[in-house]
């Protein structure tokens, strides 16, 4: 999904495209594994895939999120370009 993205010209700001990336690779976001490897906008990006991995399909929670009366605002791009989390 990501290649497509990139390839496509995704309008999705750098953090999106790194969430897609990364999401699934478990041991850079669960243990910290390679971070040695990342660079400044890496570091910062994953800020925001930790943020956004306690929502993915595959949380252990069986609480919903009320979106409505969620306290998260999350801003991915100098656009503004928000999601209610």
């Amino acid at each position: 999904m990501y290649l497509a993205d990139k390839e496509n010209k995704t309008t999705l700001p750098s953090a999106g495209l790194f969430i897609i990336r990364y999401l699934s690779f478990y041991p850079l976001h669960k243990s910290g594994a390679f971070k040695y490897l990342m660079n400044d906008e890496d570091d910062k990006n994953l800020k925001w895939l930790h943020i956004f991995n306690k929502y993915d399909l595959y949380s252990k929670s069986k609480e919903k999120v009320d979106v409505e009366k969620s306290s998260h605002t999350i801003f991915l791009s100098s656009r503004s370009t928000s999601l209610k989390s």
